[in-house]
């Protein structure tokens, strides 16, 4: 261990938390599921100071998995990634709790336009090239699998058809998830989950930046064995409650999947079949959509979140359903 991780160390308290009478300044950059802060901070260094970026354990499920995926999935990304100075097994520091300090690369924009989701999903080949062999098993993501999705809306949807006609999505989307989701078998399931992949597990736009002209990818604590199409369908068109995105159009997907393409070939990895790709897409994100928006409607019946959030939540992915319903009726037609 190096001497500015020997300094670094010596930032943190025996309990995993920052030591305030070591720091010079502090700002919350923001909060994790488990109600922990990732923090920008400030030492004193050399007459000046010096910012850091602060994560603790944010997932309390995903302990020791970032830096796991620093030593053997990062190396293979072939976009910017912040160095990791020093965290809690470093072997420089006793205390009990996990976190890692970063390098602080500046006030990172997260825009989704199309050239940087291009660029994302062309680098997310990079990373999908590795054999997701030699990621353990227990590695799991922040969602249930393509499977259980597909299970759950399939036994939902007598439910989900209404709540189609009530939102307006029109008779040929309704045709469409007819026959995309009124029924599911282990067979159908693993034929539109596609090709397993090392995932980068959590590739949404917030975990997307520029900096310096370079594509920066942050926070793989979520790394596992997922579908190729989980991280894209994480960049294009996952939705939530805690953020608006605005979904994009047809071409736009069909702008970044090509780009994806790309990379495959580049990265030593071609797809087979680049227009059932495609379409494989378009049904995978069309199932997560349905069931994403039976997750809306439970948390409107029960108050479970800021009602507004989820009425613009529930627009939007009633709007990416609608859409990724129409391009798989569309490209499956002779």
């Amino acid at each position: 261990m190096g001497p500015e991780a020997v300094f670094l160390c010596e930032a943190v308290r025996p309990d995993g938390t920052l030591d305030s009478d070591r720091v010079a300044r502090r700002e919350t950059l923001y909060v994790g599921r488990n109600g922990k802060a990732v923090e920008r901070f400030w030492l004193d260094v050399g007459g000046g100071t010096r910012s850091f970026i602060f994560k603790p354990l944010t997932n309390d499920d995903t302990a020791g998995r970032e830096i796991w995926a620093y030593a053997h999935v990062v190396p293979a990304a072939d976009a910017r990634v912040p160095r990791m100075l020093a965290h809690h097994a470093c072997g420089g520091w006793s205390g009990t709790g996990h976190w890692i300090i970063y390098e602080d690369l500046g006030m990172l924009r997260h825009r989704f336009r199309t050239a940087i989701a291009r660029a994302a999903a062309c680098a997310a080949a990079s990373w999908h090239g590795l054999m997701p062999d030699f990621v353990p098993e227990g590695f799991r993501g922040h969602s249930p699998t393509f499977g259980e999705i597909s299970v759950a809306v399939a036994a939902r949807w007598p439910r989900l058809s209404a709540l189609a006609r009530e939102l307006g999505l029109g008779r040929e989307c309704e045709n469409a998830a007819d026959r995309l989701f009124a029924k599911s078998t282990d067979e159908k399931c693993e034929a539109a989950a596609g090709e397993t992949v090392v995932a980068h597990g959590d590739y949404h736009p917030s975990n997307i930046a520029v900096a310096g002209g370079e594509l920066v990818v942050l926070d793989w604590e979520y790394v596992h064995r997922n579908s190729a199409y989980w991280d894209l369908y994480n960049l294009l068109d996952i939705t939530s409650p805690r953020y608006r995105r605005l979904p994009p159009e047809t071409r736009t997907r069909q702008s970044v999947l090509r780009a994806y393409a790309e990379g495959r070939r580049k990265y030593g990895r071609p797809i087979a079949d680049e227009a059932a790709f495609e379409r494989g897409y378009y049904g995978y994100a069309a199932m997560h959509a349905a069931w994403i928006l039976s997750l809306i409607e439970r948390d409107l019946e029960r108050e479970a979140y800021d009602r507004a959030a989820l009425v613009a939540q529930r627009e939007e992915t009633a709007a990416i359903l609608r859409d990724c319903l129409l391009a798989w009726s569309d490209t499956g037609r002779v």
